[in-house]
């Protein structure tokens, strides 16, 4: 509520409002002669349009309503981009847009992407630039690229580094952070790391972080970004509790010699195991079936932030074509737009989208063919509208 004193012809207040949330405001006038009040109502919007930059251009709709470049905050302090974009400047490096201040991190981080039919990266700067490698002439997406913004409340935890792998520490303005992780309010873990490998032999051992609090979930596969993306495994790490469930390890799953980004948020902790005790739901699976073992079965969450997390690894008994659907949700737990996600399987390159269809459910389904084998659909988050 605004109070106007005597006499006073305006005035102006403001205060931190999340995207997506109403604003009623109510303004009180004054004079000797009494006093009158005024209310009105307004819609927060939950996004908010990132470029693009020329000459990348908003891929728009092809029959599925792809969301365009933007951003948003959430009432947990988290920022969120989305997007499907496409260069036509024919360069390798597309520039998409540029961050305004509360937006951006506060250190250099690289995120997977994805363009046309292969694996790219992408990165966004502390200065609040946003861009995609290896885009040339070809769609990009921004879709699940998620942060803790520059200036949160949230407490970052640094850890260290074994087998032989080590942080990769630049220099400049925009430098990026050593390996690190922090919990949200919703209980989410967030942990970064840019490294140079050391021993890449499957689950070898990169980091143990002693934290039996977020030590309490089953095997995640996680997409990870590097500069050899001819090398497709190299762009999955393993992220388990140790045996004791006392720490959480980070593991390498084979690869190259050359660079990686571990950018995760996720549910690690204070959920039991993959088979019980969890505050999960189950995805109804309409190819695939639970790979098993001690994997994460196939479920979802929506937390009071209104962002839903999948976890889960499919096992695919023959090839599925590009459109065949995995398994639907419910319309409160889907996005807007369409989206689209790179994921690992076989610990290669897949692609998934999830898309809205006929305001009840909307679609998880694959993005390219995948072929037989393993799926995993661990680490992916959205906005639900």
């Amino acid at each position: 509520q605004i109070d106007l004193s005597y006499n006073t012809i305006e005035a102006t207040g403001s205060k931190n409002i999340f995207g997506g949330e109403t604003v009623k405001v109510s303004v009180v006038a004054k004079n000797e002669l009494g006093s009158n009040e005024g209310t009105g109502t307004f819609a927060i919007p939950v996004w908010k349009p990132c470029g693009p930059l020329a000459p990348v251009l908003n891929f728009g709709n092809d029959g599925l309503n792809w969301a365009e470049a933007s951003y948003t905050y959430t009432k947990s302090g988290i920022v969120m981009l989305r997007g499907r974009v496409k260069n036509t400047g024919g360069s390798t490096v597309a520039d998409i847009c540029n961050l305004p201040e509360g937006y951006r991190p506060d250190w250099h981080f690289i995120f997977r992407s994805y363009t046309d039919v292969k694996p790219a990266y992408g990165e966004v700067w502390p200065n609040g630039r946003v861009y995609v490698s290896y885009a040339n002439n070809g769609f990009a997406t921004l879709d699940g690229i998620s942060y803790i913004p520059a200036g949160s409340s949230y407490t970052w935890n640094n850890f260290s580094l074994t087998s032989g792998w080590v942080p990769w520490e630049s220099s400049g303005a925009n430098p990026y952070a050593p390996p690190r992780y922090a919990i949200d309010s919703e209980g989410r873990t967030h942990i970064q790391i840019m490294m140079n490998p050391g021993t890449t032999n499957d689950n070898t051992v990169i980091a143990s972080i002693p934290n039996a609090a977020i030590a309490q979930m089953p095997y995640y596969h996680i997409p990870a970004a590097s500069w050899d993306i001819s090398y497709n495994s190299v762009n999955v790490i393993g992220l388990t509790p140790n045996d004791a469930k006392t720490a959480l390890e980070v593991r390498a799953k084979g690869g190259s010699s050359n660079w990686r980004q571990f950018h995760f948020m996720g549910y690690t902790g204070g959920g039991g195991n993959a088979y019980s005790g969890d505050p999960w739901t189950s995805l109804s699976l309409l190819n695939g079936y639970n790979y098993g073992y001690n994997y994460s079965l196939p479920q979802y969450k929506k937390a009071s932030d209104n962002v839903v997390t999948l976890r889960g690894l499919i096992y695919l008994p023959s090839t599925f074509p590009d459109g065949t659907a995995i398994a639907t949700l419910p319309d409160a737990n889907c996005p807007d737009r369409a989206m689209l996600f790179p994921v690992n399987s076989n610990n290669s390159t897949g692609l998934i989208n999830v898309t809205p269809s006929n305001g009840t459910t909307c679609r998880i389904q694959y993005a390219v063919t995948i072929g037989t084998g393993a799926l995993a659909l661990d680490g992916i988050n959205w906005r639900a509208k």
